[in-house]
C-alpha cells in the first residue's frame, strides 16, 4: 500500500491492485484502488482509498476461463472447420478464431493460409469469396443460420467441396458482432457420389445396348406365378413390340400360348434339376420375318433353397445360324480347294502317346507314290528314311517350341524319284498344348534347277569379262567426292601394269597424279557424272611404250534418287580398227544399198569391221555400237567357241560358203529368224567374212498363222466343215465327228446328201452355203436321229477373188434350253430372297445415284409405291432428311472401295410426313458391268424413342437423389450395405463408398427398432423404422425382396422432430 501510495502521489493518477490474503483458514482476494486529490498546482493533498472484496469475482473468472479452456479443447479435437469472426471498429468482419482442423486445411488452400486478423476478401479467390458474403449477408438479415456447399481451389489446382453452416450470434438489441462459421469436408464423399451415379448410368447404358433380351422374372412364393421385374431395352426382338410394357407380367401374357407353355416346362426343368436349361427356338420379328433366338434360364435360389427369381436371355442366333451353315459351306469348299492344289498337304494330329499320325493327305501326296494303306495314321518314322524322319522331328520340335511356323528346304525320295521341296509346319495348339501340324510341300526342283543354272551364268559371265580383250574397271563415288576402284578385270591390269592389290581400294585422283591414261580416265568419269549420261570419248594413249588409239565409254549407274554412285569404264584399243576402216569404207556404199543385212566380220578377231544402213536399222545398233563387237554377241545360241566350229568348213577350205539358219538378237534384247549366206575374202592385208543376213520373220508368221488358224479349225468346239467346188467334204473336224456322229474318214469325200437323209436339211444347207448367212434348224441324220444346231456359212476365195470353195459351222444349242430354266429359277430365287429380307435393301447407280431396285421392306418404311421409287434420286424424291450422311457415305466408298462402311445413323421421310430413324451401310458392287451401291437400312425408330425415354427416367431419378435429404440403401442377404447414396449422407457427415461391406448394426448401432425387424421380416414385408445417423434423425422405410436382400429409403426428419418437441 506505501509503495501505491508513493506512486499515485507522484503520478497524480488514480491506480488499483489486487492483493490476497487468508481470512479464516480461506483465501481471499481484495481490490485496492488509491485515487489521488490534487490542489491547483497540481500537487497531491489527499487520496481516497477504496478496498473492494472480489474473492467471487474471481472464482466465477477462474470458471469461465476454465470452460473456456474446456469449450476450445472440444472445438479444437472437432473434424469439422471452425471459423468465428469478430465486426472491427470498422464493421469489417475478421477471423479471429480458428480450431486444429480448420488451421490445418488452410495449408492446402492457394490462397493466404495464416487467416488470423484477415478478411474473408484477404484470404480468397473473389468469386469464392462473394459467395460467403452471399451467405453472411443473409444470416445477418434474418438472424437465422444458413447452410449450404461451397467450393475452394485447393494448392494441388483441384477443387474441394465442403457442407457449410453460417450461425450469426445476436447481440440483446439484435445486431450482430460475430458470426460462427462451420465447414465440413465433403470433397471425397462428393467425389464418391458422382461415380456412383456415373457407375450407375454405366450400368444401365450397358444392359440396354445389349443386343439380348434380358428378362428377370420374381415369385413372392413357390405356388405363384412368375411375374416379370425388369426388362432390358432390346424386349422388342422377342415380342416384335417394342413399346409393349412387360413388367409384372406371366409367361401366359407376353407369350402366346405354345411359347408360353413351352417356357414353362423348360423353367420347371431348370428348378427341379438345378441346372442351367438351353434351347433354341423361332419367332416372328415385327415385319413377320422368323427369327432364330437361343434362350437360356439361369434358376436363382435363396438362402432358404428355394427359387424365387429366374432370369431369362434371349440371344438371336438368325445371323450365327447362317454364318455356321457358310462355314461347313465353306469348310466344304475349302476341302475342295485343298484337293485340287499342286502342294502337298498334310494334317498330322497328335494321339495319346503324344506322337503325331497322318490324318489327311490330299491327292499329290499320293500322286509321288505312297499308298493310303502304308501312310494314313503312320508317324514320319514309319514311312520316311530315317534321316528324313529324323530331319522333320527336328523341323516340329522347332516349330512347337517357338510356336511359330517353321520353313526350310529339303530333299526327299518317293520312290526312285527326287523332289527337292520347300517344308512349312504349322504347329496348332488347344491352351499350352500342340494338338495337331500341318504340313505344306511346295516342289521347287525347277527353282532349284535355275538357281544353279543362275549361279553357273554369273560364273560365266565373270570368266567372259575377265575374258574380254578391252580394259574394264569400275570407280564409287565417296564420301569425299573421290572416285575409288571397286573392280577390274584382267585386261584392264595387263593395260596398266599393275596387280589387283595396286588399283582396288585406290582412288582415280590419286592414280591420275601418276598415270596419264588414269586422268584422261577421271576427266571422262566426272563428265559423265556431271550429265547422268554415257560419255564415250577416243583419245591417244601409251601402251607398254607403244602409242595406241583408245576409245574410253563411261556408263553412269543412278540409285533410287536420281544420283549417280558408281561408273563403268571401259577402255577399248581401236588402233587396227581405225586401220582398217580405211579398207572398209569403199564397201559402204555397195551395202548400204542392199536390203539384205551385210555384216563386215575380221577372220582373225570375229569382231564386226563394217555393217550396212539394213543392218543397224534391223539390229536397233548405231554404227559404233557394232563395230569392233564380237560377232557372237548376235547370236544367242552360239559362244565365242561355237562359232569357230560353225565356221571352220569355210576357214579350212572344205567349202567357199556357208548357208545357216538361225536367229539373230536385237540391241533390246528381242530374236528373230535368219538365213545367212557366209563367205571368205583375202584381203590384200588381212581374210574378212561377209555375212549376207535376210530377215525370215514375216514368212516364218505366216507359217505360224496358218499352223494356228488349222489347230484353231480342229479344236474348235462347233462342227466345221469345208466343201470344195465339186461338191464334195474336204475338211471334217473333231466337233463335226462328236456332233452328227461321222468319222473323219467317212465324210471326207461324200456329199451332204449322202451324210443328212432329210431332202430338206440337204436344201438348207446347199441355200447356206451358197448364199452364206446363219439359221436355226433341226436336222435329221442318217441314223434317224435329230438334232437342234444353229448354222452359218460363207464363201472361201482365194486373192485373185476367186472361189475355192465353201465353209459350212454348226453349234449344238441342246444347251441353250437347259441354261435359260436355270436362268429363270436363278432370278426366282433371287427376287424372293430380296423382297423378303428383314433390312431395306436399296440399288443405286453410282454415276448419278439413280435408283435401279429396291425390297418391299424399305418401300414399307418410306410408305411410297416401287413405280414412284424406280429411276428417281432419294434426294429428289424428298425421302432423305440427314443429306449430310449420304455425303458421308458417298465419300467412305470412294476411300474404301467395295469395303462395307461402318453404320450411320440416316433419318428418312416416309410418304405421309413421319420421320424413319434408321442404320444405314453400304459398299460399292459391280452389276451388269456397271459400278452400283448397294445400301442396307434398318429401321431402329423405335430403338431411339425407347432410349430417349430411358434418358429421361434417369434424369428425374437423379434430380431426385440430388435434391432431397434422404438415403438410398441396398443390402444383402447376409445383412451387409451394397449401396448407399443420397443428399441425405452429407447431411449425416457419413460418406457412402465408405459403409458398403458393414452391416446394419455396425451403421446404427444399438437399436431396439431395428433388432426388432431383423428379427421378425421376412422375403416380401415392408416396414418403417427410426435411427440416428451423425446426430440426424431418419425414418426409414424398407423391404425385404425374395431372395432375402433387401433396399430402404432413409428420409431426414430431424427437423421435424425438433419441431415436434
Amino acid at each position: 500500500c506505501a509503495a501505491l501510495l508513493q506512486r499515485v502521489s507522484e503520478s497524480g493518477r488514480p491506480e488499483a491492485i489486487e492483493r490476497s490474503r487468508v481470512e479464516g483458514g480461506a483465501q481471499q482476494w481484495l481490490s485496492i484502488s488509491a485515487s489521488p486529490v490534487l490542489d491547483p498546482d497540481g500537487r497531491c493533498q489527499r487520496v481516497i482509498w477504496r478496498v473492494s472484496d472480489v474473492t467471487s469475482l474471481r472464482a466465477g473468472q477462474a470458471r469461465i476461463e476454465a470452460n473456456q479452456r474446456f469449450h476450445d479443447a472440444i472445438l479444437q479435437s472437432l473434424s469439422d472447420l471452425i471459423y468465428v469472426l469478430d465486426r472491427d471498429p470498422d464493421g469489417e468482419f475478421r477471423y479471429t478464431y480458428l480450431n486444429r482442423s480448420a488451421q490445418q486445411s488452410n495449408e492446402n488452400f492457394a490462397t493466404v493460409k495464416d487467416w488470423m486478423g484477415q478478411r474473408v476478401d484477404d484470404v480468397m479467390a473473389p468469386e469464392e469469396a462473394a459467395v460467403r458474403h452471399q451467405m453472411f449477408d443473409r444470416a445477418l438479415r434474418t438472424g437465422e443460420s444458413v447452410a449450404g456447399e461451397v467450393s475452394r481451389r485447393l494448392a494441388t489446382g483441384s477443387i474441394g467441396w465442403a457442407n457449410v453452416v453460417v450461425v450469426p450470434v445476436l447481440n440483446s438489441d439484435g445486431s450482430c458482432d460475430r458470426i460462427i462459421y462451420r465447414a465440413t469436408d465433403i470433397t471425397r464423399s462428393r467425389a464418391h457420389q458422382v461415380a456412383i451415379e456415373e457407375n450407375e448410368r454405366n450400368w444401365r447404358a450397358i444392359l440396354d445396348a445389349m443386343p439380348d433380351v434380358l428378362i428377370v422374372m420374381d415369385r413372392p412364393a413357390v405356388e405363384d406365378d412368375f411375374r416379370v421385374s425388369y426388362v432390358n431395352a432390346a424386349r422388342g426382338a422377342l415380342t416384335g413390340r417394342p413399346d409393349e410394357q412387360l413388367v409384372e407380367k406371366t409367361f401366359d401374357e407376353f407369350l402366346p400360348p405354345e411359347g408360353a407353355e413351352r417356357l414353362r416346362s423348360a423353367v420347371e426343368s431348370a428348378i427341379t434339376e438345378r441346372r442351367l436349361v438351353d434351347f433354341e427356338g423361332d419367332t416372328p420379328d415385327a415385319s413377320g420375318v422368323p427369327l432364330t433366338y437361343a434362350a437360356r434360364i439361369t434358376p436363382v435360389y435363396d438362402e432358404d433353397d428355394v427359387c424365387r427369381r429366374i432370369i431369362l436371355r434371349y440371344t438371336d442366333v438368325t445371323s450365327t445360324r447362317r454364318i455356321e451353315r457358310q462355314l461347313e459351306q465353306s469348310e466344304r469348299d475349302r476341302a475342295i480347294i485343298v484337293e485340287s492344289l499342286a502342294d502337298i498337304i498334310l494334317l498330322f494330329d497328335r494321339d495319346d502317346a503324344g506322337d503325331y499320325r497322318l490324318s489327311f493327305a490330299n491327292p499329290p501326296f499320293f500322286a509321288t507314290g505312297r499308298t493310303r494303306e502304308e501312310t494314313m495314321g503312320k508317324r514320319f518314322r514309319d514311312f520316311l528314311q530315317p534321316d528324313e524322319a529324323a530331319a522333320r522331328e527336328e523341323m516340329l520340335a522347332r516349330a512347337i517350341a517357338t510356336k511359330m511356323p517353321v520353313e526350310c528346304e529339303v530333299n526327299t525320295y518317293f520312290g526312285d524319284r527326287a523332289f527337292h521341296y520347300m517344308t512349312r509346319v504349322l504347329p496348332i495348339f488347344e491352351g499350352e498344348r500342340c494338338v495337331r501340324t500341318v504340313w505344306r510341300y511346295t516342289d521347287i526342283s525347277e527353282l532349284v534347277r535355275n538357281r544353279e543354272r543362275l549361279e553357273a551364268n554369273e560364273a560365266e559371265h565373270r570368266a567372259v569379262l575377265d575374258g574380254l580383250s578391252d580394259a574394264v574397271f569400275m570407280v564409287d563415288i565417296g564420301p569425299d567426292d573421290r572416285w575409288t576402284i571397286a573392280g577390274t578385270n584382267r585386261a584392264n591390269l595387263v593395260f596398266t601394269g599393275l596387280d589387283r592389290e595396286e588399283l582396288q581400294g585406290k582412288t582415280l585422283e590419286r592414280l591420275a597424279r601418276l598415270d596419264s591414261n588414269a586422268a584422261m580416265s577421271l576427266h571422262a568419269v566426272r563428265e559423265a557424272a556431271a550429265s547422268g549420261e554415257i560419255v564415250e570419248e577416243e583419245s591417244p594413249a601409251v601402251y607398254a611404250g607403244t602409242d595406241i588409239t583408245v576409245v574410253r565409254r563411261v556408263t553412269p549407274l543412278l540409285d533410287d534418287e536420281g544420283k549417280v554412285y558408281r561408273c563403268i569404264v571401259r577402255v577399248s584399243d581401236v588402233t587396227e580398227v581405225r586401220r582398217r576402216e580405211a579398207t572398209i569404207n569403199r564397201l559402204g556404199r555397195a551395202m548400204d544399198g542392199s536390203s539384205d543385212e551385210v555384216l563386215i566380220i575380221d577372220a582373225g578377231t570375229m569382231t564386226i569391221l563394217q555393217t550396212n544402213a539394213g543392218a543397224r536399222e534391223n539390229l536397233g545398233y548405231s554404227d559404233d555400237e557394232l563395230v569392233g563387237m564380237p560377232v557372237w554377241r548376235l547370236l544367242p545360241e552360239e559362244n565365242a567357241e561355237s562359232i569357230e566350229d560353225l565356221i571352220a568348213p569355210l576357214r579350212n577350205g572344205e567349202t567357199h560358203r556357208l548357208n545357216i539358219d538361225g536367229n539373230l538378237r536385237r540391241k533390246d534384247g528381242t530374236t528373230y529368224p535368219v538365213e545367212t549366206r557366209v563367205q571368205l575374202l583375202e584381203h590384200d592385208e588381212s581374210p574378212v567374212y561377209v555375212a549376207i543376213v535376210r530377215d525370215v520373220s514375216e514368212r516364218r508368221v505366216l507359217e505360224q498363222a496358218l499352223a494356228r488358224l488349222a489347230a484353231i479349225v480342229e479344236s474348235s468346239a462347233d462342227a466345221v466343215m469345208s466343201i470344195d467346188a465339186d461338191g464334195t467334204i474336204g475338211h471334217w473336224n473333231q466337233a463335226a465327228e462328236s456332233l452328227f456322229g461321222v468319222p473323219e474318214v467317212e465324210a471326207v469325200g461324200s456329199t451332204l446328201a449322202d451324210l443328212f437323209t432329210d431332202e430338206a436339211d440337204t436344201e438348207l444347207l446347199h441355200e447356206l452355203a451358197e448364199n452364206g448367212g446363219t439359221s436355226d434348224a433341226v436336222l435329221h441324220l442318217s441314223d434317224g436321229s435329230q438334232i437342234d444346231v444353229s448354222l452359218s456359212a460363207f464363201v472361201v476365195r482365194g486373192n485373185d477373188g476367186r472361189e475355192l470353195g465353201k465353209a459350212l459351222f454348226a453349234r449344238d444349242n441342246r444347251w441353250r434350253v437347259e441354261a435359260t430354266q436355270a436362268l429363270s429359277e436363278s432370278e426366282r430365287r433371287f427376287r424372293s430372297i430380296f423382297d423378303q429380307a428383314p433390312e431395306g435393301i436399296l440399288i443405286q447407280r453410282a454415276s448419278d445415284g439413280v435408283i435401279l431396285d429396291i425390297n418391299q421392306r424399305l418401300l414399307e418404311m418410306i410408305e411410297l409405291p416401287r413405280n414412284v421409287m424406280l429411276g428417281k434420286q432419294p434426294i429428289d424424291l424428298g425421302v432423305v432428311v440427314d443429306t449430310g450422311v449420304v455425303m458421308d457415305l458417298d465419300r467412305s466408298l470412294a476411300e474404301g472401295g467395295r469395303a462395307l462402311t461402318a453404320p450411320h445413323q440416316l433419318r428418312l421421310r416416309s410418304g405421309t410426313g413421319q420421320v424413319v430413324e434408321t442404320l444405314v451401310s453400304a459398299q460399292m458392287i459391280e452389276l451388269n458391268g456397271e459400278q452400283c451401291f448397294l445400301s442396307f437400312l434398318s429401321d431402329v425408330t423405335q430403338l431411339r424413342q425407347v432410349e430417349r425415354d430411358l434418358l429421361r427416367a434417369e434424369a428425374s431419378l437423379r434430380s431426385v437423389t440430388q435434391n432431397l435429404p434422404i438415403i438410398l440403401t441396398s443390402w444383402d442377404a447376409g445383412e451387409r450395405c451394397t449401396l448407399a447414396t443420397g443428399l441425405g449422407l452429407t447431411l449425416a457427415g457419413l460418406d457412402g463408398d465408405s459403409l458398403i461391406g458393414h452391416s446394419m448394426r455396425d451403421i446404427v448401432g444399438p437399436s431396439a427398432q431395428l433388432e426388432h425387424a431383423l428379427e421378425t421380416a421376412g422375403p416380401g414385408d415392408t416396414g418403417t423404422i427410426e435411427v440416428s445417423l451423425g446426430g440426424r434423425i431418419f425414418e426409414a422405410q424398407f423391404r425385404v425382396l425374395p431372395d432375402g436382400s433387401s433396399v430402404s429409403v432413409a428420409v431426414d426428419v430431424t427437423d421435424m422432430r425438433t419441431t415436434s418437441r
